[in-house]
C-alpha cells in the first residue's frame, strides 16, 4: 500500500490536538491540498536565460480544499469565522462582520484527514494526513437546484509551528 493509502474518501477532524479534534462534517467530492516547493532559477550571461542552477526558496501556502455537506448548524458555525451557534444541532447560525484583523496563526488548530476502510474511519494515526496549524477560510458557493447537492467548501490555510517549523506530517 502506498503513501496515503493510494485511493479512497477521508473524513475530515479539526481540534486542539490530533487525539482531541471531532468530526467536522462529512464531505463531498475531492478533498484537497496542495503543497508546492519554491525554486528560483540561477542564470549566467554566457548561457543566456537558460538557468545554470536553481535554489529552494521555500514552499507556497499549503491549503487544504474540503467540500462540506449536510452539516449540522454547529458543525457549519465551527468553520465559519465570525459566525455563532445558537441552539446547537438544531438551533442557527448567524454571521456577524467579516473577523477583520484576526491572525489565522494564533487562532488556528489541528486539522486531521483519516482514511475511510471499509466503510469505517481507520484508527491508526500512522494513517492520517495531519496538518498542525490550520484556519478555516470558509469559500460558499451553495447552488439551490434540483440537480446539484449543496456544498459548502472550506480552505484551511495552514501555517508552520512557530518551533519545530513542521508544517504537515503523514505515516509518523
Amino acid at each position: 500500500m502506498g503513501v496515503g493509502r493510494d485511493l479512497g474518501p477521508c473524513q475530515i477532524f479539526y481540534g486542539t490536538t490530533v487525539a482531541g479534534a471531532t468530526e467536522v462534517g462529512p464531505s463531498e467530492g475531492d478533498v484537497k491540498w496542495n503543497f508546492a516547493q519554491e525554486v528560483r532559477d540561477v542564470r549566467e550571461n554566457a548561457h543566456g536565460v537558460t538557468p545554470v542552477d536553481g535554489v529552494g526558496v521555500g514552499h507556497g501556502k499549503v491549503i487544504v480544499n474540503v467540500p462540506l455537506t449536510r452539516l449540522t448548524m454547529a458543525q457549519l458555525a465551527s468553520v465559519t469565522k465570525g459566525g455563532s451557534n445558537s441552539g446547537g444541532e438544531s438551533g442557527g447560525v448567524k454571521v456577524f462582520n467579516n473577523k477583520v484583523g484576526t491572525a489565522h496563526y494564533a487562532n488556528s488548530q489541528v486539522l486531521v484527514l483519516k482514511p475511510v476502510v471499509d466503510g469505517a474511519v481507520d484508527t491508526t494515526d500512522a494513517n492520517f494526513m495531519i496538518f498542525l496549524h490550520a484556519y478555516p477560510v470558509a469559500n460558499y458557493e451553495p447552488v439551490y437546484n434540483t440537480e446539484g447537492q449543496r456544498v459548502y467548501s472550506v480552505d484551511f490555510h495552514c501555517y508552520p509551528d512557530a518551533s519545530t517549523k513542521e508544517v504537515w506530517r503523514m505515516g509518523v
